[in-house]
């Protein structure tokens, strides 16, 4: 495609900074939203409509400014993802790794918990796929090695090399837990829109299946260059998504307890640390692009 990559787009090198600012009103937005406009015990709005837009606005506008943007810009032709010994990063896909471990566990008991929900009139696998026995067993399992994948980035950060690109099949692992979440919270009998939780986290998700597609091929050099601009573009959207939803749900921990947040979507580490870690590694990549376009 002729626009793909070729704008000279001088606001590029602003990312992070137009991130940032963004990422911080729809924080302040949520939080408002999660300390007095949202139910705990249905997860259901009660008020709030002007937040309500002016969120959802907010994430469509800068989603849609972040994806154009690096769909068009020339400095999406430097993006790669191997780094010259990154402390930061590697620390980030270490606590990555961990995190995934962690989710692992929960999956897993979460399957366990849902097997004995059955469903009247249907089949075994039915019941188990519409109690989230299925989709929970097999997130569990994917991220293991989704698990082991980042372990293999942080090392090839840590050293200097990219040792991550050398496994192609595992780099999908990541693809597959995300997608056996999604899978887990359409079978969810319950409204999409009203619950503003769900329907956000299906956003995220659904960003995450892509992003770690792209962030596979690119890694891999496998066409990468129909992906690379999907790490800064979907990876931007994806953070913010993640912050928007987890740092308010941290703050009410903190200073209410967990006890008084809505039990089905509690504080998700991992998502907490994925943000993190796609928000420092875009910074770091424009930051790059934009020396090597100054050199």
């Amino acid at each position: 495609m002729k626009l793909k990559e070729s704008k000279e787009i001088s606001f590029y090198g602003k990312l992070p900074l137009i991130f940032f600012l963004c990422c911080a009103v729809t924080v302040i937005i949520r939080t408002v939203q999660v300390f007095s406009f949202i139910d705990r015990e249905t997860g259901f709005y009660t008020g709030g409509s002007v937040l309500k837009v002016a969120l959802y606005g907010v994430i469509a506008l800068s989603g849609v400014f972040f994806a154009v943007t690096t769909f068009l810009s020339k400095e999406t032709a430097e993006v790669a993802l191997q780094f010259k010994k990154d402390g930061l990063l590697s620390a980030l896909a270490c606590i990555l790794s961990l995190s995934f471990i962690y989710d692992s566990l929960a999956s897993f008991m979460g399957a366990f918990d849902s097997l004995g929900s059955s469903t009247y009139g249907v089949s075994a696998f039915q019941s188990m796929m519409l109690s989230g026995t299925i989709p929970q067993f097999l997130q569990s399992i994917f991220a293991v090695f989704s698990a082991v994948y980042f372990l293999s980035f942080a090392k090839g950060t840590i050293k200097g090399t990219d040792s991550a690109s050398k496994h192609k099949i595992l780099a999908v692992a990541p693809v597959g837990w995300a997608g056996f979440r999604l899978v887990y919270r359409f079978v969810e009998q319950i409204s999409y829109v009203r619950v503003s939780e769900l329907l956000l986290e299906l956003i995220l998700l659904a960003l995450l299946v892509m992003l770690f597609m792209a962030f596979a091929q690119v890694n891999s050099g496998v066409y990468l260059k129909n992906a690379r601009w999907r790490i800064i573009g979907l990876g931007l959207p994806a953070a913010m998504i993640s912050l928007t939803l987890n740092v308010p749900r941290l703050v009410f921990v903190l200073t209410k307890g967990a006890d008084y947040l809505y039990s089905d979507y509690p504080f998700r580490v991992s998502d907490f640390v994925l943000a993190l870690f796609f928000a420092v590694l875009a910074a770091k990549l424009v930051n790059r692009n934009k020396k090597s376009a100054n050199a």
